[in-house]
């Protein structure tokens, strides 16, 4: 009962800006695959929140994608993980912090 899913969260972040912004609110986007999000032009930085398995893998597509990048623990697996996320990170010039 806990467990919302993609488009009931969304539609609770809507009504919550609603009520903050007394009806005015900024609508929120759900996406089912990560590559949608890295592809937006308007979007700065990401956070990675997804099972640890998926932290190297996204983290070096955000990096391809030039984002700024927070990723949560642990940053990855295996040491060949963590070279590929710095190599990504060093070749695109941008800020990863976990």
């Amino acid at each position: 009962s806990h467990f919302y899913g993609r488009e009931p969260a969304k539609e609770l972040v809507e009504k919550a800006n609603a009520k903050r912004t007394k009806g005015s609110a900024a609508k929120c986007d759900a996406y089912a695959d990560a590559r949608e999000v890295l592809d937006r032009k308007d979007v700065d930085a990401v956070v990675i929140v997804v099972p640890d398995h998926w932290h190297a893998p996204l983290t070096v597509a955000a990096a391809q994608a030039g984002k700024a990048i927070y990723c949560e623990k642990p940053l990855t697996l295996t040491q060949a993980e963590g070279r590929d996320m710095i190599r990504a990170v060093r070749d695109a010039k941008v800020i990863l912090q976990t």
